[in-house]
């Protein structure tokens, strides 16, 4: 198997969780197993391991990692990080004072957490003290990330009872609206005021109390924690805790950078945004380059199809500049006073036909720019254009 079960740690009704030392890398890891019945649904089955793939691409020093995924006993398991320390429920069971200061650092490792998983499109939905690590060091980090998704789906019992506390469910999900990011940031918002109080927040003596106060919770409620948190902190808590997500922060990124006061990078979901959203300007700029590298090319191809400028001679005018349809001109000679007058044959005409005008369809439309000697006749398909 190549792991060492040390201990259990804790059981839920979706996994069982282990201490265990790996063998092969000699170190340290938890195992969280799927439970052997859960593991005979196909559907649970595929959920878990999908979670736990996608769950393997985050990278933060405030989330627990999962290093691998493995089989035991015909149960699929996640091979995490072992984190040292309590989690967070078991700091504050401790019934020691509320510190702010831990409030403030459990918001923001949090947020840090969640703007890198919500840039990767996973959204937790069970943000809660027991899924937060404190390390000695005092950072938090976050655990179990995409398995509520599956705890979701295992959570009716035979009586379609749910199981479990909902003490830290948003008022979208209670009242069985959609969910998406900003379901986290209620999340935390009441795992940070009970951090600040001690007391959890939506507690009650049944389910239907728990949900009775969450879908009835108004932010004028914090008030109460204005010698704690500070006014400050106390607006941050309420613009996170607001009932309706359209007047919550619009994300992690958001609500970190007001914590903080640093404007902070939001990672994208989709990696082609940036081109879809500057698809215009992008393409008008790859046209032009297109334009002048095929100039160029064709430049190079074909140089006796551009215009060559006349040599001038003796420092007099050219003798294209001077030339007129059967015409006399009159030019001054050099150092005569009296003009001296030169009968100039009239030029052969002449037909342009240039492969860069035959790459074009007839229908297209544009701008045709000749330069031609003074007076001369321009003809286009076989009629006299005015030239100024």
């Amino acid at each position: 198997m190549g792991f060492v079960i040390e201990a259990t740690l804790s059981e839920g009704h979706t996994t069982r969780v282990h201490r265990a030392f790996d063998e092969s890398l000699h170190r340290r890891v938890l195992l969280k197993v799927l439970h052997r019945h859960l593991a005979d649904d196909p559907a649970i089955h595929d959920r878990f391991v999908r979670e736990a793939r996608a769950c393997a691409a985050l990278r933060s020093e405030y989330i627990v990692q999962v290093y691998d995924l493995t089989e035991i006993d015909g149960a699929p398991a996640i091979v995490m990080e072992y984190v040292e320390g309590p989690s967070l429920k078991e700091v504050l069971a401790q019934k020691a004072e509320a510190s702010a200061d831990l409030a403030r650092r459990v918001a923001e490792h949090v947020l840090r957490a969640l703007v890198v998983a919500h840039g990767k499109g996973i959204v937790h939905r069970d943000i809660k003290p027991g899924n937060l690590l404190v390390l000695p060091d005092g950072t938090v980090k976050v655990t179990d990330f995409g398995l509520a998704d599956v705890a979701a789906a295992t959570a009716l019992t035979a009586d379609g009872v749910l199981i479990g506390t909902p003490a830290y469910l948003s008022p979208e999900a209670v009242l069985g609206g959609p969910t998406d990011a900003r379901t986290d940031l209620f999340s935390l918002g009441s795992t940070v005021v009970e951090v600040l109080s001690g007391e959890r927040m939506f507690d009650g003596a049944s389910y239907g109390e728990c949900l009775s106060r969450i879908s009835g919770f108004r932010t004028e409620t914090l008030d109460r924690l204005q010698a704690k948190a500070g006014h400050e902190f106390l607006n941050f808590l309420k613009r996170l805790m607001e009932p309706d997500p359209a007047h919550r922060f619009a994300s992690a990124a958001k609500a970190l950078g007001a914590l903080t006061g640093t404007p902070v990078f939001e990672p994208t979901t989709n990696p082609q945004s940036f081109l879809w959203q500057h698809r215009i300007p992008i393409g008008i700029g790859l046209l032009f380059v297109s334009s002048i590298a095929g100039f160029l090319s064709f430049r190079t191809a074909h140089p006796d199809t551009l215009p060559k400028e006349e040599p001038e001679m003796d420092g007099s005018p050219s003798a294209e500049s001077v030339r007129a349809a059967g015409d006399a001109s009159i030019v001054p000679s050099e150092g005569s006073q009296e003009p001296t007058v030169r009968t100039v044959p009239e030029p052969e005409s002449r037909s342009i036909t240039s492969p860069l005008l035959s790459a074009f369809p007839a229908s297209d439309s544009g701008t045709l720019r000749i330069t031609s000697t003074p007076w001369a006749r321009v003809l286009v398909d076989d009629q006299p254009v005015a030239v100024p």
